[in-house]
Order: structure tokens, then C-alpha cells, then sequence
């Protein structure tokens, strides 16, 4: 998810600063998401918060729906999925990219 967020070039640096820095050292989660943010992208902790603090997982519904004026729109709802099928109300959204590919060659 967060490759596909940054883009493979981005994350690829982010990593190499993160391994440079703490190759021989200890490190918490957040040096992780500020060497990651040495790239540009700003607000990295925040969105990995999001993923990494909520139980369960987003699932997504998308739907096209169409108007009875002859025009489409498209309906998109997000639902917390908990592997106990229990329901959970209450807490965030999950902050949610585009799937994409990408066929660059990244050289760092």
C-alpha cells in the first residue's frame, strides 16, 4: 500500500535513507516514516497511523449508478472488515490509494 502510494522510486530512496541511518542502531516506527518523508511526501506517519494503530482492514464497494436523466456516477462505500465477522463501529477511516502499476526502472 505504501509502495503503491509513493510510487516505487520514492519508497526505494525512503528505504536506502532509513538502512543508511540505522544500519548499526536501534529504530522506532515513526524513524521509519520520517526517513520516508525525506522524499517529499509530507504526510506519511500520519496515513501509516491510520493503518497501523485500527484493527481490521478496509474493504471497499464500489458501484456505478446510474441517474434516470441518462448520466453515471459512481457510489463508493468503505466498511471495516475484523476477521471475527464481528461489526465495528466507531474510529477512523482508512486512508485508501488507487491500485496502480507502475514500469519504471528506479535508480538510486
Amino acid at each position: 500500500m505504501l509502495h503503491n502510494y509513493m510510487g516505487p522510486c520514492l519508497f526505494q530512496a525512503g528505504l536506502k535513507t532509513y538502512f543508511e541511518k540505522f544500519r548499526y542502531a536501534n529504530a522506532r516506527t515513526k524513524d521509519l516514516w520520517t526517513a520516508l518523508e525525506t522524499t517529499g511526501i509530507d504526510n506519511v506517519a500520519e496515513v501509516m497511523t491510520l493503518w497501523t494503530k485500527q484493527t481490521g482492514y478496509p474493504v471497499i464497494s464500489v458501484r456505478l449508478v446510474h441517474a434516470p436523466d441518462g448520466t453515471y456516477s459512481i457510489g463508493i462505500k468503505q466498511q471495516r472488515f475484523l476477521a471475527d465477522g464481528s461489526s465495528s463501529k466507531g474510529g477512523s477511516l482508512f486512508f485508501v490509494t488507487s491500485v496502480s502499476r507502475f514500469n519504471r526502472l528506479c535508480l538510486l
